[in-house]
């Protein structure tokens, strides 16, 4: 979750046949998946596979959620984790290494905010409208959280965020079209630009000259929780636009921001 997520208060979903969409709705809501998430980062994703492992997240959810359905919420999750994304090429269960929380700091000198904005529109679905970012001069650190690391089966890395938004009332609300327009909507595209920036650095860092963008850079995901069941599993991808990295990179002073998995 990042400044750019929606804060609503939690709202009483619709009847419906899956866990995903009987779920509440709102900031609370939100905030339990993605604790569970990172859990189960930690744990290879693996519910499907270590019956333990889901007998320890209902303990989890007694404690930290005791008004919510444990095995709702369970059987939810082990759809995440073990369903295929094709924006990611595996489901999260088989991606080779993972890393979450990856925590960045982003230097800048009064950069205006202005700027990143235009950079975006002209290279995250370019002629698409969507809000402008408030105005504002960007100075000292920006420091932010992705929620994963990832490297992906064709060992390029990516960077995962998950969002609980809810589109609709049924997976056919959960469409590209849609996902499009949500990511637009709350700013997702400025949020994922960031995130791809500090993994550029990161890598950079770390491999030196070994380091070839075009080569080893996978993308920006958001996987919509609720999406789990449609087409695409809920995912949204962007991959990685250089320009728009190397902008980012020389705007925010050139300098070196840091970055750790």
């Amino acid at each position: 979750p990042g400044p750019w997520d929606a804060d609503a208060p939690p709202s009483a979903a619709p009847a419906a046949a899956a866990p995903w969409h009987r779920f509440p709705r709102g900031t609370g809501p939100g905030q339990l998946l993605h604790e569970q998430l990172e859990w189960l980062a930690g744990e290879g994703f693996a519910l499907a596979r270590e019956p333990a492992l889901a007998e320890a997240l209902r303990q989890r959810l007694a404690r930290q959620a005791p008004g919510h359905d444990a095995d709702d919420l369970v059987a939810w999750l082990a759809e995440v984790c073990d369903t295929p994304v094709p924006a990611l090429g595996a489901a999260l269960s088989g991606l080779p290494r993972t890393w979450p929380e990856l925590e960045f700091w982003l230097p800048t000198e009064g950069l205006d905010a202005a700027r990143v904005d235009a950079l975006c529109r002209a290279h995250i679905l370019p002629g698409q409208d969507r809000p402008a970012l408030p105005p504002r001069r960007l100075r000292g650190l920006l420091m932010g959280f992705a929620d994963l690391v990832f490297e992906a089966p064709d060992g390029r890395f990516g960077v995962l965020d998950h969002k609980s938004n809810a589109l609709g009332d049924d997976d056919a609300a959960y469409t590209p079209e849609a996902l499009a327009a949500a990511v637009l909507q709350h700013r997702y595209d400025v949020q994922g630009a960031l995130y791809l920036l500090a993994l550029h650095r990161l890598l950079r860092q770390r491999l030196g000259a070994r380091y070839a963008p075009a080569r080893q850079l996978h993308g920006a995901t958001f996987l919509f929780l609720r999406g789990v069941a449609a087409p695409g599993a809920g995912a949204w991808h962007l991959a990685p636009p250089l320009a728009l990295i190397e902008g980012l990179d020389a705007m925010f002073s050139g300098a070196a921001g840091g970055a750790a998995p």
